[in-house]
């Protein structure tokens, strides 16, 4: 949780109001009469001690405890979904001069197995093989290529550059060329036994003499796009609506008439017996019935300003100014590309479909094909599974984030650096391999995770050297640690006073101070997990229980916070009542109490839910893996005493999750985590019952985001209606390339805009496709306008094997074996 202006002014707004209405100012947060505010030492005056931890201290009734080794997991959910087969989309780019030496493409046409590409320098025609585009020789001069026909004329290629008309002999080196006085020539089309040109001015037929025909001038109209049908009839798009000519006469197509959005017609395309017609506001679609029309506007099409279309039985594709659409024939599906995930650049003036419906892409810097292979998600994991190797540092360190040079390099060329938050995303995949180990039996989920863990024990180990020096306890847990063979990241940090070098099995190593919560709750989901479903042994057991059990106890002897190596708390890392509780009887109250307005606000409007979940979960974790009851008092404290349950049931007042320029979405993936270990050891069924309540608030307002992650923790943790349909889309979605490309929504048409995020970046009343998002984590917001980067960055496959493993564990994903 980081603070936000915005909910300290809204703190202040209501604090003030409540006083100005009478509220009470006498309340007192840890039970003492005179309002002392509590130190956080020893808040109620009694450590844990076992001895009577439900503050019940008439000795009437012997407390018992519940059994450590309980576990509560739903592993047959209310709702599955089988794995089964579905489309997924693949790109292939045409972006270097060695595969297309003119990248500034104009035209594209696929005539039956062949790929013709019109570019400003020639035409070009693809090397099934060699998958390279190679000039093909015209009937004249080479230059800017306009259009192609989509068929073939007499066995020729139809090919319109700006002064002529090129008839292409696909099979000899005899090729015709026209000259155009009226040129230039925009367009050029096949159909009908017909070939026909397209000059801004008029439309023109070729004639068997080989000579050329004004059959239509311009009148009123400017054209700007042609097509012709099986029977002839002429469809072209101008300036001022269709005009169609055939052999019962001719008529326009307007927005007046009915069949077009507006007149501003730039492109045409017929498809059987349905006309497609890009306008600048969007795509009207004519035939089997009445006028379809797609507009560019909020739940409508993605955006406006069409150049170029083009249909196939497979559906529609669209280019526009910013990116490409696809739209399926039966009008269900809709695909949008903008970013250099899809293509290698924005504008789209070419556009083609094959008869499998690939999808070609012609922009200014190059051309992108875009397919579809059936595949499930048991289809799908080898491939994610097969970038873990690149992500190891340090041995077992599984990084969120590699760079390679140029986006387009090798990943085996990746450079990985530390990251504050190694621990944290390291244990987050801990988890999903023993989840995976568990659901599959294969081993090597288990040899990832153990890799991983013996570097969790570094994060205690190394930093215990600094402590025990200072006669200190060990148990701080480190942000990361860098060692001495990992070269400028190794030196970057020797001048940095955060980092404290050390000797660990005659090697040298640095570990950072100042660790955050967000460490613990990573350590607290990945610990018992481990230990549950990967650890063999007793011993081992025995090992993650050890470790476990000194950094939970050193936290709850610091008074619930993490004290660091000079004595104070780390700046994020708190979990005492003198921070979480101080707000549960509300602001006004806090305030009467002496907290200041910002801590009271925290407390209140999110800060003590996320980490009064932490710390419960991480209590009662600490107590099922070492079955000592000092961790069990150390839970009732908080969670009675100390009203933690209380704190922790979010409502409407949890800001960081209702409020869209308060919500942070790193809280949420903290707090799932927390929820996970929280109801897993909650041994009392009505506890237990008022976390999944709690969880459930949060779940059902995310559920606009088909987190599958989300809904797999909330499935396992019991809940009622997981939305597994939606996880498993989301899964498909996800694109196998894990660069982080950039993707900007700002010129889509089809959302909402609303208030700024927390950051005061854009965002949206909508989440897209996955696969139209940035790759990101579950810490990111999905809602937002623009993010992302030049695809230089891979970010780590956790992001889908977490939530996938996690679903294969809990029963969500029903595996077809």
């Amino acid at each position: 949780m980081r603070a936000n202006w915005i909910i300290w002014m809204m703190v202040l707004f209501v604090a003030l109001t409540a006083f100005a209405c009478g509220g009470s100012d006498d309340a007192s947060v840890d039970g003492d009469a005179d309002g002392d505010a509590p130190d956080g030492d020893d808040p109620d005056g009694d450590e844990p001690d076992g001895d009577d931890p439900d503050g019940d201290t008439d000795g009437d009734e012997e407390f018992q405890y519940p059994d450590p080794a309980f576990i509560f997991e739903v592993r047959t959910p209310a709702a599955t979904a089988a794995d089964e087969p579905y489309m997924q989309e693949f790109s292939e780019q045409f972006h270097r001069v060695e595969q297309l030496p003119s990248l500034d493409v104009k035209a594209l046409a696929v005539i039956g197995a062949a790929v013709y590409l019109g570019a400003v320098d020639g035409l070009y025609q693809l090397n099934d093989t060699s998958r390279i585009f190679e000039a093909m020789p015209l009937g004249g001069a080479a230059g800017a290529v306009h259009a192609i026909a989509d068929e073939l004329y007499e066995g020729k290629l139809a090919v319109a550059l700006a002064e002529r008309v090129d008839l292409i002999d696909l099979g000899g080196s005899s090729h015709d060329s026209f000259a155009f006085t009226d040129n230039p020539v925009i367009d050029i089309a096949v159909g009908g036994g017909k070939l026909v040109a397209a000059t801004q001015n008029g439309l023109y037929e070729h004639e068997s003499n080989g000579g050329w025909t004004l059959i239509t001038g311009s009148d009123v109209h400017t054209y700007q796009g042609l097509d012709i049908a099986d029977d002839g009839t002429l469809y072209a798009a101008t300036d001022n609506g269709v005009r169609i000519t055939g052999d019962g006469g001719s008529e326009t197509w307007s927005n007046v008439s009915g069949e077009l959005l507006d007149n501003d017609a730039r492109a045409v395309a017929v498809c059987g017996s349905r006309v497609a017609v890009a306008t600048a506001s969007g795509l009207s679609i004519v035939g089997d019935g009445d006028p379809r029309r797609f507009l560019a506007q909020p739940d409508g099409f993605p955006t406006d300003n069409l150049i170029a279309v083009t249909c196939s039985d497979a559906g529609f594709l669209v280019g526009h100014e910013v990116g490409a659409t696809f739209l399926s024939s039966d009008y269900s599906h809709i695909d949008h590309y903008a970013s250099i995930r899809w293509t290698p650049g924005l504008r789209a003036p070419a556009v083609a479909l094959s008869a499998t419906g690939e999808r070609w892409i012609g922009t200014e810097a190059g051309a992108g094909r875009i397919y579809l292979i059936e595949r499930t998600l048991a289809d799908k994991e080898p491939v994610f599974d097969s970038m873990v190797p690149h992500f190891w540092r340090m041995g077992g360190f599984f990084a969120s984030d590699g760079r390679v040079d140029d986006p387009w390099a090798d990943p085996d060329t990746m450079t990985l650096n530390d990251k504050d938050n190694d621990g944290l995303w390291t244990q987050m995949m801990i988890g999903g391999w023993c989840m995976a180990y568990a659901a599959t039996g294969e081993e090597k989920y288990y040899d990832y995770a153990r890799k991983a863990m013996d570097n969790m024990f570094l994060l205690v180990d190394i930093p215990a050297i600094s402590f025990e020096r200072a006669g200190l306890e060990r148990g701080f847990i480190s942000r990361s640690i860098v060692r001495d063979d990992e070269g400028s990241v190794w030196e970057s940090k020797l001048t940095q006073d955060n980092w404290h070098q050390e000797t660990w099995e005659e090697q040298e190593h640095v570990w950072k101070d100042d660790t955050s919560s967000d460490e613990l709750a990573g350590h607290f989901f990945g610990f018992p997990v481990f230990y549950d479903l990967c650890a063999k042994t007793q011993d081992e057991k025995d090992e993650i229980a050890a470790y476990a059990d000194e950094v939970a106890r050193y936290i709850v002897e610091g008074g619930f916070k993490l004290i660091d190596l000079d004595g104070e708390r780390t700046l994020h890392g708190h979990w005492d009542p003198d921070t979480i509780s101080i707000a549960v009887d509300g602001v006004t109250a806090c305030l009467g109490n002496g907290y200041e307005i910002t801590d009271c606000g925290e407390a209140f409007y999110g800060g003590g839910w996320l980490n009064s979940l932490e710390a419960l979960g991480m209590l009662l974790a600490a107590y099922h893996m070492t079955g000592d009851s000092y961790f069990y008092d150390a839970y009732e404290l908080l969670h009675t005493t100390h009203r933690y349950a209380e704190v922790a049931m979010a409502g409407d007042d949890t800001l960081t999750i209702v409020s869209d320029s308060i919500a942070n979405h790193s809280d949420h993936e903290l707090a799932t985590l927390a929820y996970t270990s929280l109801i897993r050891y909650e041994a009392d069924d009505a506890r237990r019952a008022d976390w999944i309540e709690s969880y459930k608030f949060m779940y059902d307002h995310e559920r606009p985001e088909r987190n599958p992650w989300w809904a797999a923790a909330y499935a396992l943790s019991g809940g009622a209606d997981p939305d597994v349909d939606s996880a498993l889309r989301t899964l498909r979605e996800m694109p196998d390339d894990l660069r982080e490309w950039h993707v900007n929504h700002a010129h889509r048409k089809d959302h909402v805009k609303v208030v700024d995020d927390r950051h005061g970046h854009e965002q949206i009343d909508r989440v897209y496709p996955y696969d139209e998002l940035r790759t990101m984590w579950w810490n990111g917001n999905p809602y937002s306008m623009s993010d992302g980067g030049d695809g230089s960055s891979y970010q780590a496959p956790t992001n889908w094997l977490l939530p996938y493993y996690m679903g294969l564990y809990s029963g969500i994903i029903q595996s077809g074996d």
